[in-house]
This record gives C-alpha cells, sequence and structure tokens, in this order.
C-alpha cells in the first residue's frame, strides 16, 4: 500500500509526480487492484488530469471521507488502475 507520495515545489512541473503515479498504478494493476483511491487535501487538478474522478459515497474509504475538510476544497477520488 502506498500511502503517500508528493514532489518538492522546486521541482514540480517535471514530470516526476506523473512518473510517481503511473509507477503507482501500474504496480496496483500488477496486483489486481481492481480501484485505487487518492485524498487531495486543496485540489485535486493533478488526479483529474490523470483520470481520477469523485469517488461515489460509500465507495470511498469511511475514514479517509470522515477526515476531510470541504471548506478546503478536499476530496476524495479514484479510478481504475
Amino acid at each position: 500500500m502506498l500511502y503517500n507520495f508528493c514532489v518538492a515545489r522546486g521541482n514540480q512541473g517535471q514530470g516526476l509526480g506523473a512518473a510517481l503515479l503511473r509507477a503507482a498504478l501500474a504496480d496496483a494493476g500488477s496486483r489486481l487492484v481492481r480501484e485505487v483511491f487518492t485524498a487531495t487535501t486543496g485540489g485535486a487538478a493533478f488526479f483529474r488530469r490523470h483520470g481520477f474522478e469523485p469517488a461515489g459515497p460509500g465507495r470511498a474509504p469511511a475514514v479517509w471521507a470522515g477526515a476531510l475538510d470541504p471548506a478546503r476544497g478536499s476530496e476524495v477520488l479514484s479510478r481504475r488502475p
């Protein structure tokens, strides 16, 4: 399980985050994972660009959904690997 990844602000925009995400999705696919979730904390543009969509009610891990602050633009997204 990958819990979190991020790219330092000075290194953003170079494709590093996309490469990390591709590797994580490939690994999930090889493990026959059917759905991958991400919890955002202030915007989801990066994940939306990579095919993630809002996870419907009841699909997102309850702990994540309950801990997010919608006032900050936080949400749970998902996609198939």
